[in-house]
């Protein structure tokens, strides 16, 4: 049995790839990557500045967005499926670049 070890190839993502992996990078600490849900991602990247809750509430539109840039990098083996505290599904970084 032949196990890589090499780390995928993050060149040629799609302009909002690279954001995610950029945001997923930045929040990440040391130790296990967290796990944060789309809707956390989508905050982080496009949450709304103005209005009656910023910071907390995104753009709609950007949802499609960054499930898109999710597929593309899970594709890629950049980030993985992990369990929130609450038993859902999130997302968390495969290998982190410090």
């Amino acid at each position: 049995m032949h196990v890589s070890t090499e780390i995928p190839a993050a060149s040629g993502l799609s302009p909002d790839a690279e954001l995610t992996l950029k945001w997923l990078n930045d929040h990440y600490y040391g130790g296990r990557p967290p796990v944060y849900s789309v809707q956390e991602i989508a905050r982080g990247l496009f949450g709304r500045t103005d209005g009656p809750a910023p910071g907390s509430t995104f753009d709609p539109a950007a949802y499609g967005r960054v499930r898109q840039a999710i597929d593309e990098l899970q594709q890629r083996g950049l980030i993985g499926q992990g369990r929130l505290p609450q038993g859902d599904f999130g997302f968390q970084l495969v290998t982190p670049t410090p």
